[in-house]
């Protein structure tokens, strides 16, 4: 089939329709409700009920949730969506009752046996809310979870359809899909590798129905899971041929000699609730064989570099999960197609070619320090340097190109400042860098150590100061100098200089005739974007063109039972490189300023919800004072938005606050991007028998195909990667050899933006002006994830992780 035009593009999200989601089960009585009360005064929260939850699902396969909401004020002990029967249901129930509770009385199990449950179809228990979303009638979660379950257990039913083979799916106690028979082995070794197909249901404004996505990966699994260091892991093991497969803890036991083994045993309840409640035997964790064959399968903890087999399932693989999914649901479930929207923006080449960098088109001058040991890493941030500035049009007032100020540079001795238009360099090679630096030894002070080298700088609103320091990679220091680049990170920006590290380990391995040190090329786009010091404007539609747009990110972590927020806020005018970052203390700052005043303070800014709301709605209302007349769009990401403010939701009947609309004066924006809440781009062009899967494209503003409301704008961004492994379009993981195997196979992303206030401009003015930032960055030479200023206020928090205080 011939390309085209690309008018449509498929996607492996389906409108579901009632008549699939099945019917639950609900159990409870007077007796339950009392006995359950009883055993629950014995906890200072809950019994480990999850342990029962998680047996029942494998035994009766099929979805199980305890203690959960079936209305305003009643809770059900169990909901099931099959009839148990009652014998099966008290046999698990007393092994729970023995082996995760330890009790020999039976304060439960003597209740349930008898209970006739209550049948309730799930249809009924959903209806179109606010911004015409399905929503649940209940609050409880289980609602959803239930009717994810029915349509899990429908694709389970039927094999999927690849380019060269058939697979079968095998579902999981969470709700997962693995290709658990079919293996992906690389014939040079290092890991064998599964698919799995994780399905959810969201919801999109103006779609009144319910929306199933279907995301796909790969898990690698480790072959020496045995010798990991590591006391505690998370097994996949396959109870038996017809159930569900199990997720479960195993802990590695203390070597007692030097010349015994470690042995490896469950610390699970649910598999302690299996073994007492069913004949099958629960493998051992000694005794499997090669993975392969084996029953039990581990997933590496942390992502290894160094295997024989890429990240991503490919274009191709998404397009066989829309077929699949199209096939086995048939009429019931629809596609959610995308239609490329016109609009006249302008290309990055003509935007970058129109704004050379030179000291007349930037009203700052960025001062960068270039810290190394190894001459060796001065000679590639440089190369990287010249390369950017290049890319990007720069040039000097002399004349001088990019890449003649290259050979200048490398040239120079240590310690001395070159210029290229309005930004300075100055190699440093301080003394005791093996110490400080590559952390080859126990480190004194820094900030001592920082004083006796690091020339004075006066930090102000014209003067910008960066550093790139060299470090060593984790696996080259010692223990106690793991901390080492957090620690110098901090002591860099009380001097108010924002960092960016880079380490020998992150050089290309083979060298090649164009520039190819993609690492050192991010470094130097990620200290810019850093320091707020930016190699050309931010685009503007022209109704929004010198209006203030305003990218609010808010955190949530959860450590312990503790919930802490982060947010951060950056504020930007469109049509030009000005840019401003939220400092508590001191109000709306340069960017640089408010950078290195959050990398200071080492995360120390989580605070519960009620605070971090009142911190954002304090920065939105110092605008009109801080920027005077400019008009505000306010951009806020969805994950921890909408949990700060409920009026973000989709299904939300809030309004929104009035600080935030100003009176009309200010539009409101929210953008979503994280998988599983918008969805995965499979296809191209109508629908037909044959596979044709999407192609690489940097950037496509997109709307849905068909609504019964306001609708969102979306728009794609594609990698370098995908651009580059074409051959992830044409084939599967299952076809190719081991040399494209070895490839990261990355595919299309969407960003949804949805208005929900509008203000002075037009809705379409406004979408624009969101894509279009998108599309043209001065932060990335690709195509964001997220609209400008909200990658910038999220990229300082995601790129430095703080843990909780």
């Amino acid at each position: 089939m011939g390309q085209g035009m690309i008018k449509t593009m498929r996607t492996t999200a389906f409108r579901v329709s009632g008549s699939l989601l099945g019917s639950v089960w609900i159990y409870e009585s007077d007796e339950i409700r009392a006995a359950w009360k009883k055993l629950c005064s014995d906890f200072r929260y809950w019994p480990p009920y999850s342990s029962l939850e998680t047996a029942l699902r494998v035994l009766t396969e099929g979805f199980v949730t305890l203690n959960r909401r079936y209305g305003d004020t009643q809770r059900a002990f169990l909901i099931s969506d099959r009839e148990i029967p009652g014998s099966q249901l008290e046999r698990v129930t007393r092994a729970w009752e023995v082996f995760a509770l330890g009790r020999d009385e039976r304060p439960l199990s003597a209740h349930v046996g008898g209970v006739k449950p209550r049948r309730i179809e799930l249809v009924d228990l959903f209806e179109i809310g606010a911004n015409d979303c399905f929503r649940s009638k209940i609050r409880d979660g289980w609602v959803w979870d239930a009717a994810r379950w029915e349509i899990v257990k429908r694709l389970h039913g039927t094999k999927l359809k690849t380019d060269v083979r058939e697979l079968r799916l095998r579902y999981h106690s969470e709700g997962h899909l693995y290709t658990w028979d079919q293996l992906l082995a690389p014939k040079a070794g290092g890991a064998w590798a599964m698919h799995r197909l994780t399905p959810s249901l969201m919801t999109i404004p103006g779609v009144h129905d319910l929306v199933l996505s279907v995301e796909s990966s790969l898990m690698r699994l480790d072959p020496k899971w045995r010798e990991a260091w590591k006391r505690s892991r998370w097994l996949e093991v396959d109870f038996s041929p017809s159930s569900p497969l199990l997720r479960a803890r195993a802990e590695r036991s203390r070597r007692v000699e030097q010349t015994e083994e470690a042995r490896w045993d469950w610390r699970d309840h649910a598999v302690e609730v299996l073994r007492g409640a069913s004949l099958n035997p629960m493998p051992s964790t000694d005794t499997e064989g090669p993975i392969p064959q084996s029953r039990i399968r581990a997933g590496f903890p942390t992502q290894e570099r160094q295997l024989a087999l890429g990240a991503g399932v490919g274009a191709l693989f998404h397009e066989c999960v829309a077929h699949h999914v199209r096939t086995t649901l048939g009429d019931a479930a629809r596609n959610v197609e995308l239609r490329t929207v016109k609009v006249g923006f302008p290309t990055r080449d003509t935007f970058v070619k129109q704004s050379p960098l030179s000291r007349s088109s930037s009203s700052l001058h960025l001062y960068v320090f270039l810290v190394y040991a190894d001459t060796t890493t001065k000679e590639r941030i440089v190369k990287a340097l010249a390369h950017v500035l290049t890319e990007s049009g720069g040039q000097s007032e002399s004349g001088e190109s990019p890449a003649e100020f290259g050979e200048r540079l490398l040239a120079s001795p240590d310690g001395e400042v070159l210029s290229f238009g309005s930004i300075s360099v100055q190699p440093i090679s301080p003394p005791d860098s093996d110490q400080f630096l590559l952390g080859q030894a126990r480190c004194g002070s820094i900030t001592e150590w920082l004083s006796r080298w690091l020339p004075s700088n006066e930090v102000g609103e014209d003067r910008v100061y960066a550093a790139f320091v060299e470090t060593a990679s984790l696996r080259e220091v010692e223990t106690h100098s793991r901390d080492l680049k957090s620690r110098l990170r901090r002591a860099f920006a009380r001097r108010g200089i924002v960092t960016q590290f880079i380490t020998k380990a992150s050089k290309p391995r083979r060298k090649k005739k164009e520039f190819n040190d993609h690492a050192a090329a991010n470094a130097v786009l990620d200290l810019t974007r850093s320091a707020g010091f930016f190699l050309h404007p931010f685009p503007a539609v022209e109704p929004c063109s010198g209006d203030l747009v305003v990218g609010v990110f808010c955190l949530r972590a959860s450590r312990e039972k503790q919930t802490r927020y982060m947010a951060n806020l950056v504020a930007v005018e469109a049509g030009s490189r000005r840019s401003w970052g939220y400092e508590p203390s001191s109000g709306w700052v340069p960017l640089h300023q408010a950078t290195s005043s959050l990398l200071a303070s080492g995360g120390s800014r989580h605070d519960e919800d009620r605070k971090m709301r009142d911190l954002v709605r304090r920065a939105v209302e110092q605008i009109p004072l801080r920027f005077g007349g400019m008009r505000a769009v306010l951009m806020f990401d969805c994950e921890g938005a909408r949990r700060l403010w409920p009026a973000l939701g989709d299904t939300s009947s809030a309004e929104l606050p009035g600080w935030m609309t100003r009176d009309g004066q200010n539009a409101v924006l929210r953008v979503r991007s994280q998988k599983g809440e918008v969805p995965r781009i499979a296809g191209q062009h109508a629908w037909s028998e044959d596979l044709v899967p999407a192609r690489h494209t940097s950037f496509r503003a997109l709307r849905l195909g068909q609504s019964e409301g306001r609708s969102p704008r979306y728009v794609t961004f594609g990698s370098q990667t995908m651009k580059r492994n074409t051959a992830s379009q044409v084939q599967s993981r299952f076809a190719v050899d081991d040399e494209k195997l070895a490839e990261a196979w990355q595919a299309l992303g969407l960003t949804e933006i949805v208005v929900f206030s509008a203000g002075p401009w037009s809705e379409d003015d406004l979408l624009n002006q969101a894509a279009l930032l998108c599309r043209i960055s001065p932060t990335w030479k690709r195509a964001l994830k997220r609209p400008a200023p909200v990658h910038l206020a999220s990229a300082v928090i995601e790129d430095y992780p703080f843990e909780l205080s």
